[in-house]
């Protein structure tokens, strides 16, 4: 099978929380492993609850993430597309810090301001 991924996955255990953009639903996630454009995310619900559009929340750098829901695997797995550029650049900052992997392939990047919405 040919890996069709335009930015390369690092594993990582962070935690999280899905949420709808009216609040209607909200989730503890555990992200399993980050790209520059995607997530891959452990659900406790069945994943086909997850609405289409949510929030990815990541708390330790207090960052919120605009995702679209690729995919859905084994009921308790889904694949996220982060949607808006903002959401790469701050994404960045977090494979910075909860990667290794990630630093040792990259150039220094100035970090950028995490993505804040305002409730």
């Amino acid at each position: 099978m040919q890996n069709r991924r335009a930015h390369p996955r690092y594993g990582v255990r962070i935690e999280g929380k899905l949420m709808s953009p009216d609040m209607t639903f909200c989730v503890d996630v555990v992200i399993r492993d980050l790209s520059e454009d995607g997530a891959l995310v452990n659900v406790v619900p069945p994943a086909g609850t997850v609405p289409e559009r949510v929030y990815l929340w990541q708390a330790q750098t207090r960052t919120l993430f605009e995702c679209k829901v690729q995919w859905r695997k084994n009921d308790y797995q889904i694949g996220l597309h982060f949607t808006e550029e903002c959401s790469r650049l701050s994404v960045r900052d977090l494979l910075a810090a909860a990667a290794p992997a990630y630093l040792r392939q990259q150039r220094p990047v100035a970090p950028s301001q995490p993505l804040r919405r305002a409730s």
